[in-house]
């Protein structure tokens, strides 16, 4: 029988460098107490995450069992002990001050990671929840984080006084910064540009929430992605300023959506600035934002967030297609609509700029879509037969935050419009379509390649691996947005 032991050590490490998954890892360094301590470069590589005080204790523990070696093993550090406001609920002021005063275990652990800190000298990316909270609960934590001089990425939420002078302090040349500003009792949203202006000279990734963005003054000359979230306006000529050389946009609104979107636009467009965004590829976020923002040029890719087929959305639909022409189309419909109707499909990408289209991604609301499953195929053959789509996903879902939650579904729901997907048919009616791929809440996906030969066409079916592959490939797999800009830039 085969054993780990039969092979030899360098061997074994050369399978640790490749193995995908911490837990795989974890696995295999039970097999002796050799490889076990061999191991640990391998399990901290991964990143380490905290959510409770003794966690953190814990792994302060771990780390100085043998600090010298172990610590500067640390590349990823998340702290997630949240002791701050709860966005949607508020939290009274009181209550916080009271927690933060009986919060003792967590002061002790924190006081215990400065020193550790300091050791972690390779450190890149470290996310803190309640930053300011915990800045407030332990003031040594502060110079800990400034003094670190390889930190490549900074995710922070609690936005205040404190967090704000680490990134004036801070010694290391951030490239990606992350902020959620929410704090309790908050009245407006916070100017962006002082926060992270001290960075304006390294910064190439920049998410924020609950912000906005008033002083055009700080150009960010080296950014490339730009991430605005749970916003309630913005200034499109002043973002152009602040932010000239992006590659990658995302605006996204809060619960409501903008209700100036008309006058949005036409401030964009009366005050346009020469030169910037010219570079721009991918837009990204709510449709109302999207349109309001204005763009005027060609990208390669639009991502549309939830909307419904009203027909003003529709017509700022077909205003953002016609203004930037993009080859890779995604769009999420109906989640939070009262009903989606089906008969409105056809007329999604109903303008001549829309056979720009090669990639196309659509995802409708299970719960809220009003339509047979033949009525929705032939919605679908009349929307793809007029462009030149070589690539198209169709998922259908009752959550579009995650696919997680749509695992808990029992399989085999939802069988009626599972059995009426016609690939066959779509590929006779589309002569450009190469790939299709099907993804109904409830069944494993599927995944199709169409062939033409001698005028016969013919989809074949592909196994399941292969099929979702090639979906993330082409970037048409459906994406978390929280999980960092890395991936678009």
């Amino acid at each position: 029988m085969f054993s780990l032991r039969s092979l030899g050590m360098d061997v074994l490490l050369e399978v640790l460098e490749h193995l995908p998954e911490q837990s795989d890892v974890a696995r295999m360094s039970r097999a002796s107490n050799a490889l076990h301590t061999a191991t640990i470069r391998h399990l901290l590589r991964f990143g380490v995450t905290v959510s409770r005080e003794e966690q953190l204790a814990s792994f302060v523990a771990f780390l100085s069992r043998d600090l010298a070696n172990r610590a500067p093993q640390v590349r990823k550090f998340y702290i997630k002990i949240n002791m701050g406001p709860d966005e949607d609920f508020g939290s009274d002021f009181e209550d916080i001050e009271y927690d933060m005063d009986c919060r003792e275990e967590t002061k002790v652990a924190l006081r215990l990671l400065c020193d550790t800190l300091a050791k972690t000298t390779e450190l890149e990316d470290l996310s803190i929840d309640s930053c300011e909270e915990v800045l407030k609960l332990e003031r040594g934590m502060l110079g800990a984080i400034v003094a670190l001089e390889k930190l490549r990425r900074l995710q922070v939420s609690s936005v205040g006084e404190l967090t704000a002078s680490l990134f004036k302090k801070i010694k290391s040349s951030l490239v990606e910064v992350d902020l959620h500003c929410f704090s309790d009792g908050m009245d407006e949203p916070d100017d962006l540009v002082p926060i992270v202006g001290p960075l304006h000279g390294t910064l190439e990734r920049l998410s924020a929430s609950y912000i906005e963005v008033q002083d055009a003054q700080t150009q960010f000359p080296l950014l490339r992605a730009l991430a605005l979230r749970k916003i309630t306006s913005f200034d499109a000529p002043t973002l152009r300023k602040a932010f000239p050389n992006l590659t990658y946009l995302e605006l996204s609104p809060g619960t409501d959506y903008f209700e100036n979107a008309e006058e949005l636009r036409e401030s964009s467009l009366e005050e346009p600035v020469d030169g910037s965004w010219s570079m721009l590829e991918h837009l990204c976020g709510g449709l109302d934002a999207l349109y309001g923002v204005g763009i005027t040029q060609a990208v390669k890719r639009v991502d549309v967030d939830d909307f419904t087929l009203t027909s003003e959305s529709l017509s700022w639909l077909h205003s953002l297609v016609r203004d930037t022409s993009p080859s890779r189309l995604l769009m999420h419909i109906g989640y939070h609509a009262k009903s989606l109707d089906g008969r409105h499909i056809r007329r999604l990408l109903a303008v001549p700029e829309a056979s720009n289209i090669s990639h196309l991604m659509l995802d409708l609301c299970l719960s809220t879509l009003k339509a047979s499953a033949e009525s929705l195929m032939d919605g679908l053959v009349s929307l793809l037969s007029p462009i030149s789509t070589t690539f198209f996903v169709l998922r259908l879902n009752k959550f579009v935050q995650s696919d997680e939650r749509a695992s808990e579904v029992p399989r085999k729901c939802n069988f009626e419009v599972y059995e009426a997907f016609q690939p066959q048919r779509l590929a006779t009616a589309c002569p450009q379509i190469k790939h299709i791929c099907f993804d109904v809440m409830g069944h494993t996906p599927t995944y199709w390649t169409v062939t033409r030969s001698d005028g016969e066409v013919t989809a074949h079916r592909l196994e399941p691996m292969v099929g979702r592959e090639l979906v993330h490939r082409e970037g048409l797999w459906f994406n978390d947005r929280s999980m960092g800009l890395s991936e678009y830039i």
